[in-house]
């Protein structure tokens, strides 16, 4: 099976990559940090008969203008530039945030800007709730450089937006499933982790796996004191975003594992 994938060396990418070469799939990873590598990608797609295209790149905090390009444009241009959609599988990376109306940081507009685009297409789009590892690395990067002073204390948000946070594992697993099923056409799949996890939770135990110490930044009452206005702000800063308490978990329509 020839495999094309973007984002081979993003947090989801690196494990898909992984168990496709476990499975040995022809797999050909395509880098898009510039226009240039961008126009080799679309070129090689729309003349190369791939099975199977992958598209997991994305940028969690866009700022450039190539960021907002991959997020929000990429994937209408990846569906034009497939050159027989009965015979190649399209798979689009997205978010479950685009589920949750009171999001509107520019990683979840742009998302959501995506989406709208591929409508009634042959496109099979996964959404994934916030993905962590088997060492509490979280896929939005918000640990990372958290350690005051390098002296193993670590400040954190509590109690922090509630997750169903899914397994780097399982969701790799999950489209592998999916990869490997006859089935070409238009379907979407939300999917999150079993347990619930507060901010603070997930923290504390990426901290206790590093020996360090997790530092408790109580914000509890903020979601009582801030008035409507200044949350609204909140909601479009995905950092933010942890300060109140948010239920990020679907409840309706989604695929537990």
């Amino acid at each position: 099976m020839k495999i094309a994938l973007t984002g081979s060396t993003g947090f989801l990418g690196k494990e898909l990559l992984r168990i496709l070469n476990d499975k040995k799939f022809d797999v050909e990873c395509y880098n898009l940090r510039s226009t240039e590598k961008i126009n080799i990608f679309l070129n090689d797609i729309s003349k190369v008969k791939y099975n199977v295209i992958i598209n997991s790149a994305a940028s969690i905090n866009p700022t450039t203008k190539n960021d907002f390009y991959i997020n929000k444009y990429l994937p209408k241009n990846i569906l034009l530039s497939i050159k027989d959609l009965k015979f190649t599988k399209f798979i689009h990376i997205s978010s479950i945030n685009v589920k949750n109306p009171m999001l509107n940081d520019p990683y979840t507009l742009s998302k959501k800007f995506a989406e709208s685009s591929l409508k009634k297409n042959n496109v099979i789009i996964i959404r994934p709730s916030l993905i962590i590892d088997e060492s509490y690395n979280i896929s939005n990067r918000l640990f990372e450089n958290l350690n005051l002073f390098g002296m193993g204390i670590c400040p954190m948000i509590y109690p922090g937006n509630l997750y169903s946070p899914v397994k780097l594992n399982l969701l790799s697993k999950y489209i592998l499933d999916i990869i490997s099923k006859d089935f070409v056409g238009e379907s979407t799949y939300n999917i999150q982790g079993k347990e619930s996890l507060f901010l603070w939770e997930i923290f504390d135990n990426f901290c206790k796996k590093r020996n360090r110490k997790a530092i408790k930044i109580n914000t509890k009452f903020l979601n009582l004191i801030l008035p409507k206005l200044i949350k609204k702000l909140f909601y479009k800063n995905n950092k933010l975003q942890n300060f109140l308490y948010i239920d990020r978990k679907i409840h309706e329509k989604v695929i537990e594992i």
